[in-house]
């Protein structure tokens, strides 16, 4: 198992920088599948790095376990709402 990365932008201190996120290639190619794209293409990476930029935009996480979190929010948006409410009743 390969891992895919992204590149996100975010801020520190208040200062613009980016960061690497790196996905199992597998999540990020049923990611890529889940927004339209086909996997392995730039338009479909680009498609995912937009996907994990509004994310990290929306819910502004940070710190050593960031790409921990995006493979849980990858899987929570790929798995069907079924699946991913009873998980989230177990929790």
């Amino acid at each position: 198992m390969r891992s895919i990365r992204y590149h996100i932008s975010m801020k520190i201190r208040g200062k613009p920088t980016r960061t690497t996120i790196s996905i199992d290639d597998i999540l990020s190619e049923l990611l890529e599948l889940k927004l339209g794209g086909e996997p392995g293409t730039l338009e479909a990476h680009s498609l995912g790095r937009e996907w994990l930029q509004k994310k990290y935009d929306d819910e502004v996480k940070t710190g050593a376990e960031e790409s921990r979190w995006f493979k849980r929010e990858v899987v929570l948006f790929i798995v069907e709402k079924g699946l991913r409410e009873k998980w989230m009743h177990c929790k």
